[in-house]
């Protein structure tokens, strides 16, 4: 059921959905696409980023994806809640923590020899 659009993908195992079941998140060259473990399609994103790998934060006020892009050098965060997009520079995917014990949870992203942090709005 999965095979259809996805040979050349990256794969990550992470919880996407509110069921607290893992699910599966396959990374093409232009779009993020979820799946739970029985193959029902959850999240489809298209985006143009020659999209390397994704990862996806989730809380009860966040549900972002976090997709890296090596052959750019592109961090693309897609929040879904605000249905709004964001590109920055990054040489890997980001750390997610509450870094200075505020309760709030802040991106710790690298690039090259630079380390920068902002928050998770």
């Amino acid at each position: 059921k999965l095979n259809f659009g996805i040979e050349n993908a990256a794969v990550n195992f992470s919880q996407v959905d509110d069921n607290k079941m893992i699910d599966v998140i396959f990374t093409g060259l232009s779009s993020i696409l979820a799946y739970d473990l029985n193959g029902n399609l959850l999240v489809k994103k298209e985006l143009e980023n020659d999209l390397s790998e994704t990862d996806v934060y989730r809380n009860e006020n966040h549900f972002v994806f976090l997709t890296y892009s090596k052959f750019r050098n592109d961090l693309v965060i897609v929040d879904q809640i605000r249905q709004k997009s964001q590109v920055i520079k990054a040489s890997a995917l980001p750390l997610v923590s509450d870094l200075f014990n505020d309760n709030k949870k802040y991106l710790v992203v690298t690039n090259g020899r630079i380390l920068d942090c902002m928050v998770l709005e």
